[in-house]
């Protein structure tokens, strides 16, 4: 029903869209993309619909994201959606839907085009939705904001700043919420970290497999963390990425002075405002450390930076880029064995490492 390339629509004539938007008096920005990244990247140009609009504007998210739209958004009423399994399979998924929108609003933005985005666009019984032209299922949305396709995936969100006069994304210091300092330090003790201590945070997994640098060269660097900055080590433990832990325990020589992390989305922020650092791959909590201040030193291979580089920029900030794939990679399908990656050295990152640590002391 809502297959691929399926209900493709054409853009709308701008004065539509913004008559729609000009008359509205309850708008529901629905941002239900499940990937830690697109949420995080996408919060600068919500926060700008959120003050660009003279309404009451609510925000839908993925019940898990919650914690994260309470620390990064204006205040508002923030609705948690439940992904069912299947999208149209789950009746009881799309009853849930019609649920939430039964506040009458007369405005939908949607920001995540996937097909959760538009089934709930399709189910929502909003007169005006919005979304892009290029989305998959671009005709279930009643007006489509012709996608210019910008080069930074934050801009592609961007985009939707026509609904609110022109407004742009918007990217402020993260301010923590009452009660995150509190609650940081116990859980940071309860891993074992003392909190006096200056802490740098690893994150060796990635999504996917082929975004990860090889785990015995982060405890090389964790090492020399440890030994020529004193610092404690943190390795970020998400669920299904503790092999990647343990690898890194094993390999490194300083283990005694690395914990695992395994604390929920709603200390993250508050953990990368509190450390001094963080060394990663490309990956979600790589950009929301950039909404903060702690140094970045992050590692792409396949994965393009002008695109999925972190939002902040700066000499806090070092974007390591291995060489070139090899012809006939393409995306998971690696035939050279990680080359992009591997080709970024120790010694590289180290070097990137000490002159970001040193540029916010």
């Amino acid at each position: 029903m809502l297959g691929k390339g399926f209900f493709k629509r054409s853009a709308s004539d701008p004065e539509r869209i913004r008559q729609a938007c000009a008359s509205a008096e309850r708008v529901l920005l629905c941002m239900t993309d499940l990937h830690i990244g697109n949420f995080a990247i996408s919060t600068p140009a919500i926060k700008a619909l959120q003050r660009g609009f003279d309404c009451e504007v609510d925000v839908l998210v993925a019940r898990g994201f919650v914690p994260l739209a309470e620390r990064l958004l204006d205040p508002v009423t923030i609705l948690a959606h439940d992904a069912p399994k299947t999208m149209l399979g789950d009746i009881a998924g799309l009853r849930r839907t019609r649920r939430l929108t039964r506040r009458q609003y007369d405005l939908f933005i949607g920001l995540s085009g996937g097909i959760r985005g538009s089934t709930l666009a399709m189910f929502s019984g909003v007169r005006s939705t919005i979304g892009l032209d290029r989305y998959r299922r671009s005709g279930v949305y009643s007006l489509r904001i012709a996608d210019q396709s910008p080069a930074h995936a934050m801009d592609r969100y961007g985009q939707f700043g026509v609904c609110a006069g022109g407004a742009t994304p918007i990217i402020e210091p993260f301010t923590p919420m009452d009660g995150d300092a509190e609650a940081l330090q116990q859980a940071l003790e309860q891993a074992g970290i003392d909190p006096a201590n200056p802490l740098t945070v690893f994150h060796p997994g990635a999504g996917k497999a082929h975004r990860r640098w090889p785990v015995e060269r982060f405890a090389r660097v964790a090492d020399h963390v440890v030994n020529d900055h004193g610092h404690t080590v943190g390795i970020l433990t998400p669920p299904g990425e503790e092999a990647e832990t343990e690898a890194m325990l094993g390999a490194m020589s300083r283990s005694e002075c690395a914990h695992k992390v395994s604390f929920g989305l709603g200390m993250l922020m508050p953990l990368f405002d509190h450390s001094r650092a963080l060394v990663c791959n490309e990956s979600g909590p790589m950009h929301l450390a950039s909404m903060t201040s702690c140094a970045i030193v992050s590692l792409f291979g396949p994965t393009d930076p002008a695109r999925w580089s972190p939002i902040r920029t700066g000499p806090g900030v070092a974007v390591l880029r291995g060489d070139a794939c090899k012809p006939g990679c393409k995306g998971g399908n690696c035939v050279a064995q990680g080359a992009c990656l591997t080709s970024i050295s120790v010694d590289t990152v180290i070097r990137a490492l000490d002159q970001t640590l040193s540029s916010i002391a």
